[in-house]
C-alpha cells in the first residue's frame, strides 16, 4: 500500500499528476558501483529526478554499538552543484531517532543550510517541531522519507511520516529556485555528519543486517515513476575504508527485490 507521504507531497505539488501505484520496473539497467567514505544504498542515474522515497523499519540503533557510534537512513536529491538530504538520525546508545534535512554545496562540500542548524546556518523558516526535540520516531515505527522539488515554484519539500504513530513532519521553506537539475536520487544508510565526512568502523564477526528500505519510489521531471529498476540506471553504493574502490568495503547493500524497491543495507566483517 502507498504511504501517506506520497500522497501528501504529491498533493501539494499538484502539477507532478503521478499514479499512486508503484510501476512495473520497464528494461532496467545496472550501472558500476558507486563508493563513499560513509554511505551504502542505491543511487539512480540517467534522469532528471523531482520525487525521491523510501520506507524503514527503524531498528534498535544500541545493538550496533560495537560497531559504528551512529548512524541515519536518508533520501537524497542531486544537482551538479548541490546535495539535498533527508534523514532520521540516532546515536547507538538507546534512544529514538531525529529528524532533520541539509542542503550542501557538492563543490565545495561546505553545508549551505539544515533543519537542525542554528544561525546562519539554519535554513529559513524552519517549523518549531524539527527543533524543540518534541517530536523523535522510535526503534520499531516504519517511517517514510520523502523530499520533492517542485519545478514551478522553486521549492524543495521535506517530508516524514511515521507510520506507527501518525507523527508526520513537512519543512518547504528552502526554495533553490527554479530550473534545478536534481541528476541523481539516492537512498541509503549514513555514518557520518555529511557527505563526504569519515566514521570509525570496527567490523562485526559476521555479515550484519542494519537496515531494509522498502517501498523506494522514484518520479522524473516527465512524470516517469518507478522503483530504482526502471529505464534510468541504478548503481549500488559501496561505504569503504578511503571512499573509493581502493578500500576495504565496510557497509554494503544487497541486491534489490520487490521488483526494485527494497533492499538490506549489511555491515560487513
Amino acid at each position: 500500500m502507498r504511504s501517506r507521504a506520497i500522497v501528501a507531497v504529491v498533493s501539494a505539488l499538484g502539477s507532478l499528476g503521478v499514479a499512486l501505484a508503484l510501476a512495473a520496473p520497464a528494461a532496467a539497467a545496472t550501472g558500476p558501483a558507486f563508493y563513499s567514505p560513509e554511505q551504502a544504498g542505491y543511487v539512480a542515474t540517467g534522469a532528471n529526478f523531482q520525487y525521491v522515497q523510501s520506507t524503514v523499519r527503524l531498528p534498535d540503533a544500541s545493538a550496533f554499538a560495537s560497531e559504528v557510534a551512529g548512524f541515519g537512513v536518508s533520501v537524497h536529491l542531486r544537482t551538479p552543484y548541490r546535495v539535498v538530504v533527508l534523514g532520521v538520525s540516532n546515536s547507538t546508545t538507546a534512544g529514538n531517532y531525529n529528524a532533520a534535512g541539509a542542503v550542501f554545496n557538492r563543490t565545495t562540500h561546505a553545508l549551505i543550510c539544515s533543519t537542525a542548524a542554528s544561525g546562519a546556518q539554519l535554513c529559513p523558516h524552519v517549523g518549531s517541531r524539527w527543533t524543540d526535540g518534541s517530536v523523535s520516531f522510535a526503534p520499531g515505527d516504519l517511517v517514510t522519507l520523502a523530499i520533492a522539488y517542485d519545478r514551478a515554484a522553486g521549492v524543495d519539500h521535506f517530508y516524514v511520516d511515521d507510520e506507527t504513530t501518525g507523527v508526520e513532519l513537512f519543512y518547504s521553506g528552502y526554495a533553490p529556485g527554479t530550473g534545478q537539475t536534481y541528476n541523481q536520487a539516492r537512498v541509503g544508510a549514513e555514518f557520518a555528519a555529511g557527505p563526504w565526512g569519515s566514521f570509525t568502523y570496527n567490523a562485526p564477526a559476521t555479515e550484519t543486517n542494519l537496515v531494509t528500505f522498502q517501498d523506494s519510489f522514484l518520479v522524473t521531471y516527465s512524470g516517469s515513476q518507478s522503483s530504482f529498476s526502471s529505464w534510468w540506471s541504478h548503481h549500488k553504493i559501496l561505504a569503504t575504508s578511503n571512499g573509493t574502490s581502493t578500500g576495504i568495503v565496510e557497509v554494503r547493500p544487497h541486491n534489490l527485490f520487490n521488483f526494485g524497491a527494497n533492499f538490506g543495507v549489511y555491515l560487513e566483517p
